[in-house]
């Protein structure tokens, strides 16, 4: 369960929309099982109906994630990781927190959900930002 801690409102209206269930091992990163209506939704549309305007911008990874600004957009990457084969999409919420969405092989769209902490941890594991990016 979610804490007014973890995130902003973009965080938690998500939360709501979906039946998130804890990455074992994983804190702060949840995950929607056994359910075909999200694996068919791009990232982009499973962020839509939170009310923010969404902006694809590629460098945003290249700042500093740790954001307090409540006005700015979902900000949205399309990159690839150098450790693992899947296009990775991430959506970034303002407050913190935000989604990282693997594309599997099949076209499905696998979603995670992520407090700052797990985002910020993950995105380093991926290989996506550094250690030195978010401590600056």
């Amino acid at each position: 369960m979610l804490t007014e801690d973890d995130g902003g409102d973009a965080l938690h209206r998500l939360w709501e929309l979906w039946k998130w269930k804890m990455i074992p091992s994983c804190p702060g990163r949840y995950i929607v099982k056994k359910n075909r209506d999200i694996v068919s939704l791009s990232l982009e549309k499973l962020v839509e109906p939170l009310g923010f305007e969404i902006v694809v911008n590629e460098n945003s990874l290249q700042n500093p994630i740790e954001s307090t600004d409540s006005d700015h957009p979902i900000w949205i990457v399309h990159t690839n990781s150098p450790v693992i084969a899947d296009p990775v999409h991430v959506a970034i919420f303002p407050r913190g927190g935000g989604v990282i969405t693997y594309i599997k092989p099949t076209g499905d769209h696998v979603h995670t959900l992520n407090t700052q902490s797990g985002l910020i941890r993950k995105l380093t594991g991926l290989r996506l930002i550094s250690t030195k990016t978010t401590s600056e």
